[in-house]
């Protein structure tokens, strides 16, 4: 049982779930870090886009698979997180 508890999902699964949290005080309670309303999204985004490279790390064993297909999964997350987070700074509003 002791096996169970202290595995390396178990801890990734509590790290996710408390990701989980802290984007929802986050989410919850506006101007709780920052008054800011772009921090507070984006750090959201920092957030949810960690969780998502948690999961396809660790419980889609993209860990051990080759570099090719571990270097493209990294790119995605950092891309898709990057354009998100430009596209809601109204930097390329018109």
């Amino acid at each position: 049982m002791r096996e169970l508890i202290f595995c390396k999902e178990s801890v990734v699964w509590l790290a996710l779930m408390l990701i989980t949290l802290a984007s929802w005080v986050l989410g919850t309670h506006h101007g709780l870090v920052a008054d800011s309303a772009f921090f507070e999204m984006s750090t959201i985004m920092l957030l949810a886009f960690y969780k998502a490279r948690l999961v396809i790390i660790h419980f889609m064993e993209v860990a051990g698979a080759p570099t090719t297909l571990r270097l493209s999964c990294e790119c995605w997350v950092l891309g898709s997180c990057a354009i998100i987070i430009v596209s809601g700074s109204g930097y390329f509003a018109t």
